[in-house]
């Protein structure tokens, strides 16, 4: 940052030397013009955030409907409340007080989700930051942000998922997420599976899968009639289409108004588009089928 940022009327002092030990101003040498220094950041930080939240045509004031959160870092470190405020600018209190966020969330900082082998119960170290916050702001909610997979050697499996989860709750978050969907273990582990389908024309169905699927891995589809209605049988595509997780079959003839199920065959994932390359493809398990809803 340019020292004419600093020299201004708020600050009345010129920018601390970062470079050069031997000069009178190196920021070790001045402790009082570096501890403004760091204020400085803090208050920029914050005052961006705040602005782009509250500020004229700011998130509440264009969609004073919705809730807004705030994030912040967070490492394990016992010092972790100075040092994220002296080293990048947070002060998580400090930002809670000005924006005044719905929510605020602690997000888990690269020394700990780099580290290989990071248990899921990691975010018990977060309470020296956690702490202070309840404790000023005790009806504020606060969530957990987790990193399940931004390199091979930290990527986190659909267990240690669940159980960072159950630590979260446990310690008193009200939420969690975790970056980023698409780079969990599961991504590479378990296979596409339909969630929920519909009827969206007498010919036409659409079927949402928990991930994206491979539109040329769409095999054979088998109609099950409803308990008593008749024998399954193999309907005839005439048109499919794929956009990410969603499935879009048209079919030669007309589908049941009454409740049936699909069995869709070979669906497969998509390794060429993961993260992380050299995997082998995951395919939907044999009899699996979907259960197809009426469009109203």
């Amino acid at each position: 940052m340019h020292s004419k940022l600093f020299s201004t009327n708020i600050y009345g002092m010129d920018m601390p030397n970062f470079t050069r030990s031997s000069a009178a101003n190196y920021y070790t040498k001045i402790p009082y013009i570096y501890e403004r220094w760091v204020d400085m950041r803090v208050e920029a930080v914050n005052g961006l955030i705040h602005e782009i939240i509250n500020g004229e045509h700011g998130a509440r004031d264009v969609r004073p409907d919705i809730k807004v959160a705030t994030w912040s870092l967070a490492v394990r470190d016992p010092e972790a409340t100075q040092k994220l405020r002296e080293w990048q600018g947070l002060d998580a209190l400090a930002m809670i007080d000005l924006v005044k966020p719905d929510m605020h969330i602690l997000q888990t900082h690269w020394p700990d989700w780099m580290k290989r082998g990071l248990p899921s119960n990691y975010i018990r170290d977060y309470e020296s930051i956690a702490a202070p916050i309840r404790a000023l702001h005790p009806k504020l909610p606060l969530g957990i942000q987790a990193d399940i997979g931004s390199k091979s050697s930290m990527i986190k499996g659909r267990r240690w998922i669940d159980e960072l989860e159950h630590h979260a709750y446990a310690l008193g978050y009200q939420s969690w997420t975790a970056y980023e969907y698409h780079i969990g273990g599961y991504m590479y582990a378990e296979p596409p599976l339909p969630s929920s389908g519909l009827r969206i024309a007498p010919d036409e169905v659409m079927i949402i899968y928990n991930k994206r699927i491979d539109p040329q891995s769409i095999g054979t589809v088998t109609l099950y009639p409803a308990i008593g209605l008749g024998k399954s049988y193999e309907l005839k595509v005439s048109q499919s289409a794929v956009d990410g997780n969603r499935l879009f079959l048209r079919f030669t003839r007309s589908l049941p108004n009454t409740s049936f199920q699909l069995e869709i065959k070979d669906v497969s994932d998509t390794p060429d588009l993961w993260l992380l390359k050299g995997k082998k493809a995951n395919r939907t398990p044999r009899k699996t089928k979907v259960f197809i809803v009426q469009e109203e």
